[in-house]
């Protein structure tokens, strides 16, 4: 059985998938596509130094390096500076999508930055002007996180509630 990380980031990529495939330039005469692009998606953690965030952006990597994508993660450390200094980097990598989960306090900043590069992006969490909104099941991470600390501190041999 997939964990919820898994099952988020195959969220994550379809999401991505879907996307570009709305923002295609082909005109609607061109009623299908003979394979599909990999994709290469710019992804911003909120931050990399928690293990339960870092394992959204290593899932995600995963899941589009199986499909044949790459994915460009930069580390937004819980800081509004950082993430619009990666959304700057994000940007001159010219990925196909970028998915940023960043501080609130630079979400106009972002959404800015994105809209005149002309990127699609996906948002995760907290939104951001211009990008669609894809918010991830707060309550089943936090029940995995849950559950894993206590199978830990069990192993330790301590008391767990």
């Amino acid at each position: 059985m997939k964990t919820t990380n898994q099952l988020l980031s195959v969220a994550a990529v379809v999401t991505a998938a879907t996307l570009l495939a709305s923002c295609s330039s082909a005109s609607s005469s061109q009623a299908h596509v003979s394979s599909p692009k990999a994709i290469t998606i710019a992804y911003g953690s909120i931050t990399d130094a928690d293990p339960l965030f870092r394992s959204v952006g290593t899932g995600l990597s995963s899941e589009a390096e199986a499909s044949g994508g790459k994915v460009i993660r930069f580390d937004n450390k819980f800081d509004p500076a950082a993430a619009l200094a990666n959304t700057r980097l994000m940007i001159q990598q010219k990925p196909d999508i970028i998915m940023q989960w960043a501080p609130q306090a630079a979400s106009e900043g972002i959404g800015k930055m994105i809209k005149e590069s002309g990127i699609p992006c996906v948002a995760i969490n907290i939104p951001i002007p211009g990008c669609a909104f894809f918010n991830l099941s707060n309550e089943r991470i936090g029940d995995e996180a849950g559950g894993r600390r206590s199978s830990g501190c069990q192993e330790e041999g301590m008391e767990c509630q």
